[in-house]
């Protein structure tokens, strides 16, 4: 048994997939002796995993994850190739959070709908008035 995992941010992002065999040994490895930079670590909310028959599944799933999405933090297969192949995406289930996910949320839309506003009714008087 094997198990691919990934890091998500507080925007929903993926910054990082991994495999192991050990997913208990390996996320505390991470969070203590951890080989990424700090700043990865620190914006981490939540950690998912998927569980593999083999561990040759596993890495075969976590390089499929990083050539399909060049995660911020996986130097190795940052590819420009996108996989050409079908593999079915399992569901992630979760197995830690740290903090709440929060998705990019838009701020104050009534007064970016009255600047649009504004500036449609400024193009129509132009027009009205044949200034362009």
């Amino acid at each position: 048994m094997a198990y691919t995992y990934r890091f998500v941010n507080a925007r929903g992002e993926v910054i990082y997939y991994g495999k192991t065999v050990n997913i208990d040994r390996r996320i505390t490895d991470h969070f203590t002796k951890g080989h990424l930079p700090q700043e990865c670590y620190r914006s981490v909310c939540k950690i998912e995993y998927q569980k593999h028959k083999t561990e040759s599944d596993a890495l075969i799933m976590e390089q499929f994850y990083i050539s399909k999405y060049s995660p911020k933090y996986n130097k190795q297969g940052q590819s420009r190739d996108i996989p050409t192949i079908a593999l079915e995406e399992g569901k992630w289930k979760l197995y830690k959070q740290i903090r709440e996910v929060k998705p990019l949320q838009v701020q104050n839309t009534g007064f970016i709908w009255k600047v649009v506003a504004f500036i449609y009714f400024v193009a129509m008087l132009c027009k009205l008035l044949g200034l362009y």
